[in-house]
């Protein structure tokens, strides 16, 4: 599909984590579009991950090449 947003890295928003997996969380950002909050941005084990459903604030990080978007937490 066609982003709709241009993610920049540095820029923040309030998501809400879709999916919880062993590597990290999958974080809705609005608009269809969808991060990944990888687990080593945790500073901690799978079991500090949010829960599905958690509102989250988190930063962008990185938006590779097929448009994925790396998050990390905004703290």
């Amino acid at each position: 599909g066609e982003i709709i947003h241009d993610y920049v890295p540095g820029e923040t928003f309030e998501g809400i984590v879709t999916k919880t997996t062993s590597f990290g969380a999958f974080v809705h950002l609005g608009e269809g579009a969808e991060g990944l909050l990888h687990v080593s941005e945790m500073g901690a084990h799978t079991e500090a991950l949010p829960q599905e459903g958690a509102r989250i604030r988190v930063r962008v990080k990185n938006v590779d090449d097929r448009g994925r978007i790396s998050l990390s937490l905004d703290k």
